[in-house]
């Protein structure tokens, strides 16, 4: 990152792949964040180009039978934030 803030292509190409492999781990995990926004995901330190996904307090640890399950108790309503779905 340059001293105004911006990122160049590079860095982006990092970013990225942090971001990808956050959720892939998370996939793999059987977790299922929920609400993926930029907020969301934080620099370790300011001179560090490290992210972390944080908040995972809409998360689901995937079950074998969980849309059945999620279907019987009536749980079939969006999550995530309003700002960020789709019209």
């Amino acid at each position: 990152m340059d001293e105004f803030g911006n990122f160049s292509e590079d860095d982006a190409r990092i970013i990225f792949k942090q971001i990808a492999e956050a959720i892939n781990y998370c996939h793999v995990q059987k977790i299922s964040h929920r609400d993926l926004k930029p907020e969301n995901f934080i620099f370790v330190s300011k001179d560090s180009m490290n992210m972390k996904l944080i908040d995972f307090g809409l998360s689901y640890k995937w079950k074998q039978n969980m849309k059945e399950e999620l279907i019987a108790e009536k749980q079939t309503k969006l999550v995530g934030t309003s700002y960020y779905l789709a019209p």
